[in-house]
């Protein structure tokens, strides 16, 4: 099952410095916009998807799922679940996160260090 849920970002101050005192990151906590959230609907989806990466674009759903000889590059149908298009990824690669890039998809890979870019 994939749940889709309605978010607005989220933001705070950022720290100028990775020495931040408790005192200023507890002023950056104070700061933090909350916003509510509401699934907007309930679909199916792969039981068997290890999900690493995900974004809506278009009216699909594209995936990234990972575990070395199952990881592949998912477009998936927003409506009902089902697999569009699917690229399995060679077997010695695990599939991390995704992204799209002026019209480009971006995989990145856990412990291989690779990145593959579709068109």
């Amino acid at each position: 099952m994939l749940i889709v849920v309605s978010v607005a970002c989220c933001t705070g101050e950022k720290a100028n410095s990775r020495k931040q005192t408790k005192q200023t990151a507890t002023k950056n906590i104070e700061n933090i916009k909350l916003y509510d959230i509401s699934i907007v609907k309930v679909t199916d989806h792969d039981p068997e998807a290890f999900t690493q990466g995900f974004f809506w674009h278009g009216g699909y759903f594209y995936e990234s799922t990972g575990l070395n000889n199952h990881s592949t590059l998912r477009k998936v149908n927003s409506a009902d679940g089902r697999i569009i298009k699917q690229f399995t990824l060679p077997r010695e690669f695990f599939a991390e996160g995704i992204t799209m890039l002026k019209g480009k998809i971006y995989q990145l890979t856990w412990t291989e260090g690779y990145c593959f870019v579709y068109d």
